[in-house]
């Protein structure tokens, strides 16, 4: 099925701002709550696939692929250790450590809570 005349103008208005919020009210939503009514947007299968679709053509043109972006790193941490530029250097080695999933955040949790703790710390 094709997308509305209002899915459209939030689509296109997505791919350019890349805010749904201000997507829906340029869209001419009548809603209320313009950030509800972005989620909505964003949550249509056929919105989300078009959103999808225009993003890859957009990058396809752009010539723009993971390989590239990764190489570009490397790149520009191999010039900013040249320089002695530390913090690119490193925001550079951060961006590609995460690439590889080196940095996973995890939550400890320490510390014991019972039932009756929950309880008696709801009165």
């Amino acid at each position: 099925m094709a997308l509305t005349e209002r899915q459209q103008r939030f689509v296109e208005a997505y791919l350019e701002t890349g805010n749904a919020s201000e997507a829906a009210v340029r869209a001419g939503t009548t809603s209320k709550d313009p950030n509800k009514a972005g989620y909505k947007f964003l949550h249509d299968p056929e919105v989300a696939d078009s959103i999808a679709k225009a993003q890859g053509e957009r990058a396809k043109r752009a010539g723009l692929t993971a390989d590239a972006v990764l190489e570009g790193i490397q790149r520009i941490a191999k010039k900013a250790e040249g320089e002695g530029d530390w913090p690119a250097a490193l925001k550079a080695h951060e961006l590609l450590g995460k690439h590889l999933r080196l940095f996973i955040e995890r939550v400890e949790h320490s510390g014991k809570v019972s039932l009756v703790d929950l309880v008696v710390g709801d009165s």
